[in-house]
């Protein structure tokens, strides 16, 4: 795993510790958000979305609010 990857787990893991975050394996979890903002160049066409803001919105929305315990 490298270094970047490594810190974002390690993001995951404290922030699980705390109760912040779902239970899970870290390195699932990390890699999930990050292929979804990865892969976004392969998907993105600015015909269909006509301001690239809402990209960050619903990608922080399902970020915070997919992995936020309840």
């Amino acid at each position: 795993m490298s270094r970047y990857n490594s810190r974002f787990v390690e993001l995951v893991r404290r922030g699980q510790e705390q109760g912040k975050i779902i239970q899970g394996e870290p390195w699932i979890i990390v890699n999930g958000i990050l292929g979804m903002c990865n892969w976004l160049y392969r998907w993105y066409d600015p015909d269909q979305v006509s301001d690239p803001e809402q990209i960050k919105t619903v990608f922080v929305r399902m970020i915070f609010e997919g992995i936020r315990k309840g």
